[in-house]
């Protein structure tokens, strides 16, 4: 048995100088062999990650103040979230659950749209009332928007009277109604 060596052919580890084991020594070594406390790593350290899907940050804004119209010009629902995307190509997902809408007329309707700043991206409610007492309901969305920003961007619902002579509204009796936006990195 030479000097420094056991046995077995195992090295006594008080013969290994510091840095006398290099990377290319231990390429290939199993993962079983690895044991102890190991020091952390972060993301940045992470290679060949398929790219995009990633949630890069959650924004969400409720309220529960009642709002209503008669008109048939667009209110704001009181609905509102801003968020700041950290890429330009990403692209925000949001979900929308307006809670509380209501009409107390069969002929009355509204419908609920969905804002981005001052463009309108989709109006996505028809909502007639089904009887002659109160209704409440809720109507729910979820829309991939791709603002091509990394400026601050603030996505809101608003909502107006189509038929009928009588009020419409959101967040009806308290209701809580929610918008939540997610910025996913592509």
């Amino acid at each position: 048995v030479g000097q420094g060596e056991l046995a077995d052919g195992a090295v006594d580890t008080n013969a290994i100088a510091n840095s006398a084991v290099t990377d290319a020594k231990i390429a290939g070594m199993s993962s079983s062999k690895l044991s102890g406390n190991l020091p952390a790593i972060d993301g940045s350290a992470l290679t060949n990650l398929p790219g995009g899907g990633k949630v890069l940050q959650v924004v969400q804004g409720y309220t529960s103040t009642n709002a209503n119209t008669t008109g048939t010009t667009y209110v704001d629902s009181n609905l509102t979230a801003t968020i700041t995307p950290t890429l330009a190509t990403s692209k925000v997902l949001v979900v929308v659950h307006q809670n509380g809408c209501y009409t107390n007329v069969i002929t009355a309707g509204m419908h609920i749209n969905l804002m981005k700043d001052s463009t309108q991206l989709v109006e996505w409610v028809k909502y007639y009332g089904q009887t002659s007492t109160q209704i409440n309901t809720t109507n729910s969305l979820s829309y991939l928007d791709s603002p091509s920003t990394t400026s601050a961007t603030t996505y809101k619902t608003q909502f107006h009277r189509i038929a009928g002579n009588a009020a419409v509204g959101v967040q009806n009796n308290g209701a809580y109604s929610t918008i939540t936006l997610m910025e996913i990195g592509v």
